[in-house]
């Protein structure tokens, strides 16, 4: 259990009458688990850039009531296998994207999770990093509304290997795409189900952008797509469709 507001570093964190403060402090007392839970009792507000800790096993992060969560102004980076669900995610950030990054881990956006404008966007979800390339991407959205999901990154980074994304339930403003700068050496997956996308850009959105694989979008039942393109000009090219 996390209290960003009322909790201490010295509790155990083992029982709601007793949480931590930290999120360093939540993930340490999960040291030598299979798996673990992080429920939040209050909301963890971030004003700079934050990485989570590194982990190897699978976290679920969830809240006590699903109006608990993380408000921040800056980009989130996750360093392990992640669950987040029945949660409150605020972005705070006045003229800039706010991004939450899978940093190439296996990384699943659950049910109930809200998502809050209070700034000028949504957030921004990327299954890749900006600050360094990865091996695969396997991005699952189940819940929420976001400004722009990107299969790899937003910056120009590479994917070596397959990026598989899984989008159900949600709502898209922006674009979903394989990338904005980025390069997938591999193939590029993108199913949509039950969800409202304004754009789907079969391809990175810009030419320094690349896909060496082939790309397939599959959209299944209560898929509702407003635009969609395979590749143009101004785009990346991809090889196979």
């Amino acid at each position: 259990y996390i209290d960003p507001v009322a909790g201490a570093d010295t509790n155990d964190g083992l029982s709601e009458a007793k949480p931590v403060k930290t999120v360093a402090a939540a993930y340490a007392a999960l040291e030598g688990a299979d798996t673990g839970r992080v429920v939040f009792l209050s909301t963890l507000t971030l004003t700079a850039l934050t990485n989570f800790p590194s982990c190897s096993i699978p976290v679920t992060l969830t809240s006590k009531t699903g109006a608990e969560g993380i408000a921040a102004k800056e980009n989130i980076y996750f360093r392990g296998p992640t669950t987040l669900e029945n949660m409150t995610f605020t972005s705070n950030a006045a003229n800039s994207y706010t991004l939450m990054s899978a940093g190439g881990h296996k990384f699943t956006i659950g049910k109930n999770v809200t998502t809050v404008k209070a700034g000028s966007y949504y957030f921004c979800l990327t299954g890749g990093s900006n600050y360094g390339n990865c091996t695969g991407v396997d991005l699952t959205v189940l819940s929420g509304t976001w400004q722009n999901i990107y299969s790899a990154a937003h910056g120009t980074r590479t994917v070596d290997g397959d990026a598989k994304v899984t989008l159900d339930g949600i709502t898209v403003v922006g674009v979903v795409s394989g990338g904005r700068q980025s390069v997938i050496t591999g193939d590029l997956t993108i199913y949509v189900e039950n969800s409202n996308i304004a754009t789907i850009y079969a391809c990175a959105s810009q030419t320094t952008g690349r896909i060496d694989g082939d790309v397939t979008v599959t959209l299944g039942q209560g898929a509702q797509v407003t635009n969609y393109t395979i590749e143009s000009n101004s785009m990346s090219a991809v090889k196979g469709i």
